[in-house]
């Protein structure tokens, strides 16, 4: 019986040995379908990421010129958005200046009426002509000043410089001189040294002319030439010939150093006692 128990163990021993085997195997079966369906999954996984980074290759390029140009655009946009309000800025500036400058000779302060009258030694005047309402021609002008004396001529540069001239004589026709005019002077009322001054006539010869052509507008001998096209101060030394000059500087007092000047508005004035 003892000899039936052994071979029974060592039948159970083997049998629990077989079946442990076949767990294992099982078990093993198990993680091999296992570690295939994973190393299946993973080589999936890494086509797919090789298969997205070959897409991503072929379509970023694209994809980022296309990014750039449309940042390119927009700081294009907005660099002429930037321009557009500088030249709004520019514009507002200049919109102001002439409105200033305009109220400066249109309604003339105190101070500058008081400078102004002590130049002619007059007390009120009329506004004849305003370049800002009328056309600016030669005929224009003339038909303004024809048959009057006493007449100021008020001139405003680009620049902001203001000067003129008075006549008491006035041409009797177009295209010739006045002649002996002994009160006639020139002046600077705003000027680059902050000074207005007056420059008396030491030449009694042809001053004032208002031109025939149509390029030229008028002449004060021996100080400047308005035309349609361009205007211009004469010479230190032309100047000097023809008028006293307590400054010293000649023309270069009524325009800096430029004698060629743009007109911005001119007005014309007669004086009354």
């Amino acid at each position: 019986m003892t000899g039936n128990i052994k071979n029974q163990m060592k039948h159970s021993t083997n049998n629990s040995v077989l079946v442990m085997n076949i767990v294992n195997y099982g078990n093993i079966n198990l993680y091999g379908e296992s570690t295939i369906k994973n190393t299946k999954h993973q080589c999936e996984s890494i086509n797919y990421q090789e298969k997205l980074k070959n897409i991503k290759q072929k379509v970023t390029p694209t994809l980022y010129i296309k990014k750039e140009q449309k940042e390119t655009k927009t700081q294009k946009e907005i660099e002429q958005e930037i321009e557009k309000d500088v030249e709004s800025y520019k514009k507002s500036i200049h919109t102001n200046q002439n409105k200033i400058n305009t109220l400066l000779i249109n309604q003339p302060s105190n101070l500058m009426t008081t400078t102004l009258s002590s130049f002619c030694h007059k007390r009120q005047y009329l506004v004849i002509y305003d370049s800002e309402k009328k056309s600016f021609l030669n005929q224009e002008i003339w038909s303004s000043i024809c048959g009057r004396n006493n007449i100021m001529i008020i001139i405003k540069d680009w620049n902001g410089n203001v000067f003129g001239s008075f006549h008491e004589v006035v041409p009797k026709k177009m295209g010739e001189y006045s002649k002996k005019d002994f009160n006639h002077f020139v002046f600077s009322l705003n000027n680059p040294y902050h000074n207005p001054m007056k420059f008396k006539r030491k030449v009694i010869s042809p001053i004032l002319k208002i031109h025939l052509d149509n390029e030229g507008i008028l002449t004060v001998s021996g100080f400047l030439f308005i035309g349609v096209f361009n205007s211009f101060l004469v010479s230190n030394e032309r100047f000097w010939k023809y008028y006293t000059d307590p400054t010293d500087k000649g023309t270069n007092y009524f325009c800096s150093n430029d004698s060629i000047f743009t007109v911005d508005s001119m007005k014309i004035l007669q004086w009354f006692d």
